[in-house]
């Protein structure tokens, strides 16, 4: 009698047990469920492959003017900045660009050029706002967990955390950029644009001497925070 109430007793547990785990399985499930359906199509466009695709071309964009602006003697660094200073003026851009390709090593406006055609391969279709796309980079910024292993001192550790921050804010002006020239492109009817092309051709320069301002402060920034990385460890 006392071993089948014992049997008894087990088989009950089982039972409560499997129901508990079904029970927190389908909460869980439910949750997830919840949180998919709360992705907005900003959310989506930023874990799309495509989008990031779009930002290993920026990062690699920037790794590589980085690593020009790193091996500039100081006559260059300033005549650097010299130059990105005329590229704002419309007088003075297309000769300043020429100087600053054969300053860098490399076709710069072509690179932009590269990352604009792919843009608009990437952004076609989307219908989010300006905020609602940095939201969502900000989101998910903030679910990534960087785990770094490397055995690197304090100085370059600094260095490290500088660069990130550069290519951080180097992606912002990317985007601000996009954004506003996708302005540029909905502000106008097609009417408009075949009537006035010199006006979205000024909407889109205003929008390109807006990045160039920023990519100068993003270096200035960026070099800067370097200087700073030495003189704490000096």
């Amino acid at each position: 009698m006392k071993t089948k109430r014992l049997i008894l007793a087990l088989t009950t547990w089982t039972v409560v047990i499997v129901m508990s785990l079904h029970s927190c399985q389908t909460d869980s499930g439910y949750d997830n469920v919840i949180q998919e359906n709360n992705l907005t199509e900003a959310d989506l466009f930023v874990a799309s492959e495509a989008y990031k695709n779009l930002e290993k071309e920026i990062k690699k964009n920037l790794r590589r003017r980085k690593n020009a602006i790193d091996k500039f003697s100081k006559e260059e660094k300033k005549q650097y900045q010299q130059l990105r200073k005329k590229l704002s003026k419309s007088d003075t851009r297309v000769e300043a660009q020429i100087q600053l390709n054969i300053l860098l090593g490399y076709d710069e406006e072509a690179s932009y050029d590269r990352i604009d055609s792919l843009v608009w391969k990437v952004y076609k279709g989307t219908n989010f706002t300006r905020l609602e796309l940095t939201r969502a980079r900000q989101k998910r910024q903030m679910n990534q967990i960087t785990i770094s292993t490397r055995d690197t001192d304090s100085e370059q550790r600094c260095i490290d955390d500088c660069n990130a921050d550069a290519t951080n804010e180097d992606m912002e002006c990317q985007h601000t950029y996009y954004a506003e020239i996708q302005d540029a492109e909905n502000s106008m009817s097609d009417w408009e644009k075949l009537m006035y092309p010199e006006r979205l051709e000024y909407l889109k320069e205003r929008a390109r001497n807006s990045r160039d301002e920023c990519v100068k402060k993003v270096d200035k920034d960026r070099e800067g925070c370097v200087k700073d990385c030495c003189k704490k460890t000096t």
